[in-house]
């Protein structure tokens, strides 16, 4: 998805900050690049930054996704606790229209 659609997915589902997901607490949502290669850099840039406003910028025109930030205090610990949002939403019985974000 493209940006804007990404950051009116991730805008749709921020009432689930601070709620458990599989023994962990959802921090924050994010969009990031949707391919792993600008994923990895992507979280490179995010480690340095801790800002993913400013880790997104590079990859704004490219295929994005958004993912749950989990425990994020444990990111000093050398963990980047993340899953995607599609499957969270799926793990926890939140029905959506993925084509509304397209």
């Amino acid at each position: 998805m493209d940006y804007e659609n990404a950051k009116r997915f991730k805008e749709d589902f921020e009432y689930l900050v601070g709620d458990e997901y599989k023994g962990a607490i959802i921090e924050e949502l994010i969009v990031v690049p949707a391919h792993g290669t600008d994923f990895n850099e992507f979280v490179k840039i995010f480690l340095r930054t801790e800002d993913p406003h400013v880790a997104i910028i590079p990859f704004l025109n490219r295929e994005l996704t958004v993912e749950v930030l989990l425990d994020k205090h444990k990111i000093d610990q050398g963990y980047f606790l993340h899953g995607q949002l599609p499957s969270v939403l799926s793990s926890l019985g939140i029905e959506y229209d993925i084509s509304d974000y397209q």
